[in-house]
């Protein structure tokens, strides 16, 4: 687990809303998927200090993974 964001639970997200993805300031909307989706993070630190959050959406076996900067009052 990091400090910027709980990394051990994964992140419901509820189709047709507009869902902030922990730890950014970076929202996520699914629509036209009848399964759940659950968003799983990692955050990750440079060499440099960059601080990065990895999401990585699953659903229906199918993993998609996309990275934001983390939110300036995190990093």
């Amino acid at each position: 687990m990091s400090d910027l964001v709980d990394d051990s639970r994964p992140q419901d997200i509820q189709p047709n809303t507009w869902t902030p993805l922990l730890g950014t300031d970076a929202e996520l909307l699914v629509d036209g998927i009848g399964e759940p989706v659950q968003v799983e993070t990692e955050t990750l630190r440079s060499r440099d200090g960059d601080v990065t959050i990895q999401f990585t959406l699953c659903v229906n076996g199918v993993s998609i993974a996309l990275r934001a900067p983390a939110a300036p009052e995190l990093g």
